[in-house]
């Protein structure tokens, strides 16, 4: 059974395991970061205004594996119900000014990968880089627990780009980001005691490099859009630091007075960006710098690597 022949067959066996009376079946695509689009299927109640979707090439991987079709759609209308379950009405803000607010926060993304998708989202751009507002959705169930704010909502919340932007790049500067030398968080992922790590360490020791993020390991590129954190963080590194894209998740920080290479830093990235980095989770090609005098992020490879745009396609396992 191919890929269509699967949604076709799941749809049909969704609508006899579901109470039609109370829910609305919908398979729809949804434009993911960097040009990704996945399809996925909503089973949304009535009296509901939101609802998760539920991504479905993970599924089909699952079909593929010898999984019925009935096991699989039990599995997806389960996980909508328990998504739903933990998620109370105070969660789900209404769209006014007043509800959200203070939900607001930003994500940093890569403007040239994500055209089709900033035509309808406000944004900023840093470099070669965007700022998108997003609505903090409390329950953690759905996906990454926020909604991007769209031109339409600024319509119904009656406030401008820059009003929305402002608001929620001075939230997320007040967030909690986490400033930790490699060394320490390579010890705590590999759960080895400190004289084995100290060995380890040490037969491959670089420069001294720091990883930048926020506690629930989501959106910790989005420092680079808030100043004063990004400026009190690179103080406390005590040097100008090289800026590594980890990822929309997380930057790397490299202090300058190392003495690295930038086209090896470059070199780097690039070569992570396409063997390891999940294509929605791709940031950029570019290696940034930061200037604590001058308070100023700038590119630091302009001209030694050509800009790259995360490749567009449809990523593979992604989940709710």
């Amino acid at each position: 059974m191919n890929y269509k022949e699967f949604e076709n067959e799941l749809n049909t066996t969704l609508h006899k395991i579901v109470d039609l009376e109370t829910y609305n079946i919908v398979f729809q695509g949804q434009l993911k970061n960097n040009g990704q689009y996945l399809d996925g299927v909503v089973i949304k109640a009535k009296d509901n205004i939101i609802a998760p979707i539920i991504y479905l090439d993970s599924w089909y991987d699952e079909y593929l594996r010898g999984k019925s079709i009935e096991d699989i759609a039990e599995g997806i209308y389960n996980l909508t119900c328990k998504s739903m379950n933990n998620i109370s009405p105070d969660d789900i803000p209404k769209l006014d000014w007043d509800a959200i607010k203070e939900r607001l926060t930003v994500a940093v993304i890569n403007a040239d990968a994500n055209v089709e998708m900033l035509v309808n989202t406000p944004h900023r751009r840093i470099e070669d880089l965007a700022v998108i507002p997003k609505i903090l959705v409390k329950g953690d169930t759905l996906g990454n627990g926020t909604i991007r704010v769209t031109k339409e909502i600024l319509g119904k919340i009656g406030k401008t780009k820059d009003e929305v932007l402002n608001q929620a790049i001075n939230n997320t500067n007040q967030l909690n980001f986490s400033c930790r030398n490699m060394y320490d968080v390579l010890k705590d992922n590999i759960g080895v005691d400190s004289d084995m790590m100290d060995e380890l360490y040490c037969s491959t020791q670089g420069p001294q490099m720091y990883v930048v993020t926020l506690p629930n390991g989501i959106d910790g590129a989005s420092i680079l859009a808030c100043r004063e954190r990004l400026q009190n963080v690179v103080e406390s590194i005590g040097d100008d630091v090289y800026i590594l894209p980890s990822s929309t998740d997380e930057v790397l920080m490299i202090p300058k007075k190392s003495g690295i290479d930038v086209e090896s830093l470059a070199n780097m990235v690039h070569e992570v960006n396409h063997t390891e980095v999940a294509p929605d989770k791709n940031l950029s090609d570019n290696v940034y710098q930061y200037d604590r005098a001058a308070k100023k992020l700038s590119i630091a490879t302009a001209g030694i690597v050509e800009k790259h745009v995360p490749v567009r396609g449809k990523a593979k396992h992604m989940s709710v």
